[in-house]
């Protein structure tokens, strides 16, 4: 595997954990139960790590610091969960 290609998996991976921490606030904010909006808000805490430490590994390798941008998919459906 090149260089190229293990940062683009990187990245792959920033994307599907933004996605997670992102969803994970949404729920949190529209949960009816409280202990279920804590352990939510909980998990995009523990994502929002996994972005900031896969953003950095990426920077250490490249030299640039990538977008944390998620994917059309994940912004779809965090739309449909706030319906």
């Amino acid at each position: 595997m090149t260089k190229g290609e293990q940062l683009q998996h990187l990245e792959d991976l920033i994307a599907v954990a933004k996605d997670s921490e992102l969803g994970y606030e949404t729920a949190a904010t529209h949960v009816g139960d409280d202990r279920l909006a804590t352990i939510f808000a909980d998990y995009a805490k523990q994502r929002a790590g996994f972005v900031k430490d896969l953003k950095e590994e990426v920077a250490r390798e490249s030299g640039e610091v990538p977008a944390d941008n998620g994917t059309i998919t994940g912004t779809v459906f965090r739309g449909w969960m706030s319906v």
